[in-house]
């Protein structure tokens, strides 16, 4: 994003770890950023959403049925 926009090398580390973290925090207009720069914080926050793990395993177990799950069974008493 430093080759793409003309911003500090600091406000870019800020950014993406407020983007990874989902904080929401912002010390510089994004709106100024153009669509390549958008694009990673985008994908920064969506990852930081839903947590590397699952990202993770969600793209790369994707299809793959899991034989390994065990339901627990039992009675209920209310």
């Amino acid at each position: 994003m430093i080759y793409l926009d003309n911003i500090g090398l600091d406000n870019i580390i800020f950014h993406c770890i407020s983007a990874f973290s989902a904080t929401g925090l912002s010390i510089y207009d994004l709106s100024l950023l153009n669509v390549y720069g958008k694009f990673i914080i985008m994908i920064l926050m969506f990852i930081g959403r839903i947590g590397p793990i699952s990202a993770i395993s969600l793209f790369l177990l994707e299809g793959k049925p899991r034989s390994d799950i065990e339901y627990v069974e039992g009675k209920l008493m209310l």
